[in-house]
């Protein structure tokens, strides 16, 4: 089977993918810092959580409107920089089998990622998954104490 994306395309969609992605974890990692410099807690924190108290304490201190903000798009633009680095992957694997193996055969078959777009998805999930407290953040509800 031939491989129907050109090469050249190939090359560059990886290099536009790979440079967003980079720029996106840049942005957040300078927006993080702001969050933590001004609350004590930024989404990396958040993401390390490890019980209902450190999550509540770490919402706590995002109380204030400018806190709440600032996390509220940290957390969401995280969500863009996940399919970004997942295609960046997925090109990445394409553009990696095109170098080291470009005729057919047994070689060229096992490196090679999927030839779909699921490739960039499985990672975005698997990305996803790795971060439990982010996808559970709004289902949570505070424990009530007993009196």
């Amino acid at each position: 089977m031939k491989f129907q994306i050109p090469v050249r395309s190939l090359n560059r969609r990886w290099a536009w993918t790979s440079l967003c992605a980079i720029g996106a974890f840049a942005v957040l990692a300078i927006l993080d810092t702001r969050l933590k410099s001004a609350t004590g807690f930024g989404t990396a924190d958040l993401q390390r959580a490890t019980t209902v108290d450190d999550v509540n304490l770490i919402l706590v201190a995002w109380s204030t409107s400018r806190s709440a903000i600032l996390a509220g798009f940290n957390l969401g633009f995280d969500y863009l920089f996940m399919p970004l680095w997942g295609f960046a992957l997925f090109y990445g694997g394409l553009a990696a089998r095109e170098r080291f193996a470009p005729e057919p055969g047994t070689v060229r078959r096992l490196p090679a990622p999927p030839p779909t777009p699921n490739g960039c998805v499985s990672s975005s999930a698997w990305y996803c998954r790795s971060q439990p407290s982010q996808a559970g953040l709004f289902r949570a509800r505070p424990n009530k104490k007993k009196q």
